[in-house]
């Protein structure tokens, strides 16, 4: 279970898992909407700190790239 969730995404992710989180006292949704709110907000959080979708899974989708940094070996000084 390879990451799946790129930095970008993981923040995006994090600030809407917040604004779920937060409109359950902002809103008077009853018991229905404060589950759906709670449920959406903590997965939102969760895959944001995890890094990884089971939903990107299924639909074939990868936001992570890994930066590689390649250092070539120096050239020898010629005098």
């Amino acid at each position: 279970m390879g990451k799946n969730v790129g930095k970008v995404d993981a923040y995006i992710r994090f600030l809407l898992g917040v604004a779920f989180l937060l409109n359950i006292f902002a809103l008077e949704t009853g018991i229905i909407g404060t589950i759906v709110l709670l449920v959406l907000g903590l997965a939102m959080i969760i895959t944001s700190f995890t890094g990884y979708c089971g939903l990107y899974t299924l639909l074939k989708i990868d936001t992570y790239t890994v930066k590689e940094e390649t250092k070539e070996p120096a050239a020898p000084a010629h005098h």
